[in-house]
């Protein structure tokens, strides 16, 4: 990570471009596969009719359940944990680029990224900071929460008011991309917001920056990158092909009566 941040910022010598350039060259890479993933998702939404009739006709019967749910995906060509595959390939690029940009010793290796901001915000600051660094308590825009509110949990706790735009850029990026993707089930959008809504203000929180730049760009990408893929055609199966025939195809014309001629 620190090559590629090197690397990138000779030519650029602005380090939150250089995280610009890092987000896009993981997108391209990951892009084949995320677009794979992404018609996965799509196909998956347009299934929840048909995985919910099975769920009704078998409730009493979970093996075979898991039997036609498994033989559904295999019809329609899906595999529900690729949704998962795309995150598991960016790991090591967030887990590098957060130590990169919260652990001082790889600091001396790329020249002035310990000061390098972006509009004001310190990219290696965090919206919520436990003052593990002293000079962090002197930036600009940093407020002590001690002051604010009396309590022994704030002591040693800052504000980074300078983060917050980035912040809310995160969060909101997250939020629409998640609506965006459970469009068409509200249901399962309500209850996976409400348990996923804390844990992205946390994570929002105790993110460095530069990572909620590489985070709030990912989603825009990840947002376009689904609303460029139209309404998924679900192949229909065999046994839904034969139904379907035989309801569309009209019956046959009745046989024309002849006329009899008459003798004379």
């Amino acid at each position: 990570m620190v090559t590629i941040l090197g690397l990138t910022h000779k030519v650029t010598q602005t380090y939150w471009i250089d995280i610009i350039l890092l987000t896009l060259f993981v997108r391209l890479l990951i892009s084949p596969i995320n677009r794979f993933q992404t018609r996965t998702m799509k196909v998956m939404t347009e299934l929840q009719p048909k995985l919910k009739e099975l769920q009704e006709k078998y409730k009493s019967e979970p093996n075979e359940l898991n039997a036609r749910m498994m033989q559904l995906y295999r019809e329609h060509k899906v595999n529900p944990m690729m949704g998962c595959l795309p995150l598991i390939i960016q790991m090591p690029v967030l887990i590098s680029l957060f130590y990169v940009l919260r652990s001082p010793q790889f600091y001396k290796l790329l020249p002035g990224f310990e000061q390098s901001s972006m509009f004001g915000a310190r990219l290696t600051a965090r919206c919520f900071e436990t003052a593990p660094f002293p000079e962090m308590e002197s930036l600009p825009g940093m407020i002590d929460l001690a002051s604010l509110f009396h309590h022994p949990f704030f002591f040693d706790r800052f504000l980074y008011l300078p983060a917050l735009p980035l912040f809310i850029f995160y969060i909101a990026t997250t939020v629409l991309q998640t609506k965006q993707m459970q469009a068409s089930n509200p249901q399962s959008q309500s209850n996976q917001m409400n348990f996923m809504l804390p844990l992205l203000l946390w994570f929002g929180l105790i993110f460095p920056v530069g990572l909620l730049l590489y985070f709030g760009l990912s989603n825009v990408f990840q947002m376009q990158q689904y609303a460029s893929i139209k309404k998924v055609d679900i192949p229909s199966t065999t046994a839904e092909t034969e139904s379907k025939e035989q309801t569309e195809t009209p019956p046959p014309p009745p046989p024309k009566k002849r006329k009899r001629k008459r003798r004379r």
